[in-house]
């Protein structure tokens, strides 16, 4: 089990990376939509090691500790 929206992430990186190469009517669409594909992964990814960092670091630390 995934917290938060790690789940729904997780989906969208495998339906993007099954997605079949297409190619738009305007140049400029293509490189905006190719842009904002990536940056929807590398924010997607950035968010999963920042959540799965966090959830480590809450196994690790004992109840009562504090942490700076």
């Amino acid at each position: 089990k995934l917290p938060g929206e790690l789940p729904e992430i997780v989906k969208d990186l495998l339906n993007i990376s099954q997605a079949e190469s297409f190619e738009l009517d305007d140049e400029e669409q293509d490189e905006a939509a190719y842009m904002e594909l990536v940056e929807y992964v590398r924010v997607g990814v950035q968010l999963f090691h920042d959540e799965m960092r966090g959830q480590e670091q809450v196994e690790t630390v004992p109840p009562g500790t504090r942490i700076h």
